[in-house]
């Protein structure tokens, strides 16, 4: 165990050298800077630190630092949880959906209920009892299901969202809808505008559109899809951000279906995200319920509740290091993708909203939950909308939330990328109890995103007085 009092230097440090000197990058501060050779080699553990004069900018970006550097991390992390002034709500209005695709985490609890009246004026109180709470930033997601089935419900709801919002004092900071896009027409963005829905997140998975199952970008005969002119119409309105579903069945075609995005102007509007298979990752079966059952694999034994084996999808999932290769070199090592690459390498508090406390989901029959995965899922709920306002502080569910640490997988207390990705997805372990990090790609990305960008980053003739021993 090392002195926490003794200066030493960062796990978190990478290098890039240059003509002028070494661009130094430290993952827990975000900072990059440009060091003399001798000062980066002090850094490397090639000299000691003792040959430095002074060292309180090197401290102050992290480069070098005192204490536990892992503890400092960790006080981000729970630092956050104490800070509830923003409300981050999504909204399920509908699990029914006019697709089925076969990776969906929905699959074996998909209904077709919608919210009822009583439960959108029960979600509209219990909204308005958050902001009174003082969560008085708010952003909202529309989310399914598809949320567009529902259309008159997420247009009524917005408006009145909206009113309560700003008749309590409180900020919109932004509302959007994650939609497949097929019901996106002109009329309904037009109508979604209105109601102060910003933006659009709608998926492609495949090159070519094929009944309810593929979500191509083109028809058969090569022209654009239903899909890709639904969102040129409504980029007039909406802010489009289209999302390519990767997996070892359409890898292949990604290139292609690039091309054609920035053929059809969506350049610089996209990104990739790996389809996830989570029940054959993680060893897990799912109830029509939403609940979560540690599998046999075997599967058809009805001893977990399920007549049926887990589906698998082993070979049409990319593994993470497998993804996160394809991921650069499809499309981060492409120079649009420059802005990507700097948000992978921004430091972050918590992986998502969930484990930060402020992430509120309601589902169609009123189950409040803190994760998408668990739209829907009555076991994996915090609290009901048509419950007392106060039952969420005696959920045990909500205290699995609470409880969770940013070191719940083991390996993550050396991992040199935990301040980009804080452990990643923490459903599986909440869960599932998976004891295997749902690593994020970044890891087996680090040193080429330093390296693309240490060697493009401007360096301005004042900041060429480097940082040096002498100094």
């Amino acid at each position: 165990m090392s002195n926490h009092s003794t200066l030493q230097r960062s796990r978190y440090n990478y290098f890039v050298d240059r003509e002028e000197g070494v661009i130094a990058y430290n993952a827990r501060t975000g900072t990059f800077a440009l060091l003399a050779e001798d000062v980066a080699a002090v850094l490397r553990g090639k000299e000691p630190i003792t040959q430095l004069r002074n060292t309180k900018n090197l401290v102050d970006m992290g480069f070098l630092h005192f204490d536990n550097e892992v503890e400092q991390v960790l006080s981000k992390f729970d630092s956050l949880k104490n800070q509830n002034s923003l409300l981050h709500l999504t909204l399920v209005p509908t699990l029914a959906c006019n697709f089925s695709c076969d990776y969906c985490f929905q699959t074996e609890y998909r209904n077709a209920r919608f919210m009822s009246p009583e439960i959108q004026e029960a979600t509209l109180s219990y909204v308005e009892s958050l902001i009174a709470s003082g969560r008085n930033e708010v952003v909202c997601t529309w989310f399914g299901g598809e949320p567009l089935l529902a259309k008159d419900i997420v247009l009524n709801m917005s408006q009145k969202l909206c009113s309560a919002i700003d008749t309590l004092g409180a900020r919109r900071l932004h509302m959007d809808i994650i939609t497949n896009g097929i019901l996106l027409n002109l009329e309904t963005a037009k109508e979604l505008a209105a109601v102060g829905i910003k933006s659009a997140q709608v998926s492609f998975d495949a090159l070519v559109f094929k009944n309810t199952k593929k979500r191509g970008i083109i028809d058969s005969s090569g022209n654009p899809s239903i899909i890709l002119r639904n969102i040129k119409l409504a980029r007039d309105y909406l802010n489009i951000k289209v999302r390519l579903n990767v997996s070892a069945e359409n890898m292949h075609e990604v290139p292609q279906i690039i091309d054609l995005l920035k053929e059809h102007g969506f350049a610089g509007s996209y990104g990739l995200a790996r389809v996830h298979n989570h029940e054959n990752e993680y060893e897990f079966t799912t109830d029509s319920l939403g609940k979560r059952i540690t599998s046999c694999g075997e599967g058809g034994c009805g001893s977990c509740g399920s007549s049926e084996p887990p589906k698998d999808l082993s070979s049409k999932t990319l593994s993470r290091s497998d993804y996160a290769r394809f991921e650069w070199e499809s499309f981060l090592s492409q120079p649009e993708s420059f802005q990507e690459i700097v948000k992978k390498l921004q430091p972050k508090a918590h992986f998502c909203s969930a484990t930060s406390g402020r992430m509120f989901v309601i589902d169609p029959a009123g189950y409040v939950s803190r994760c998408w995965h668990s739209a829907g899922s009555p076991s994996e709920s915090i609290d009901s909308v048509l419950a007392s306002h106060t039952s969420m502080k005696n959920s045990d569910v909500e205290q699995r939330w609470k409880d969770f640490s940013l070191l719940a997988y083991p390996a993550c207390r050396n991992c040199k990328v935990l301040p980009l990705c804080m452990g990643g997805c923490s459903h599986p372990r909440i869960f599932t109890e998976s004891p295997k990090p749902p690593c994020e790609s970044i890891k087996n990305q680090i040193q080429t995103s330093v390296d693309t960008i240490g060697k493009i980053i401007e360096i301005k003739p004042e900041q060429k007085e480097l940082v040096s021993t002498g100094c």
